[in-house]
């Protein structure tokens, strides 16, 4: 839920209904596309390919030194 904190800073002008309604639109069109872009890295395979294993975990890694990053006040 880390990203949730990050999507949804806490604000009063904002009622939190459209705040969490917002939150899960957005969690359901991103959870969408990866899902379709992992059916179209595998196919049929059984395995992921090595290169997308990497790619995934360079782009885990860079969105955790983000909010890192921002974290301490970058």
């Amino acid at each position: 839920m880390a990203y949730a904190l990050t999507m949804v800073p806490p604000t009063r002008e904002v009622p939190a209904a459209a705040a969490i309604a917002t939150l899960a639109s957005v969690v359901l069109v991103v959870s969408s596309i990866w899902l379709s872009i992992g059916a179209l890295i595998l196919g049929r395979e059984k395995r992921i390919p090595a290169l997308a294993r990497r790619c995934g975990s360079a782009t885990l890694v860079a969105f955790s030194a983000v909010l890192t990053f921002s974290a301490f006040g970058g």
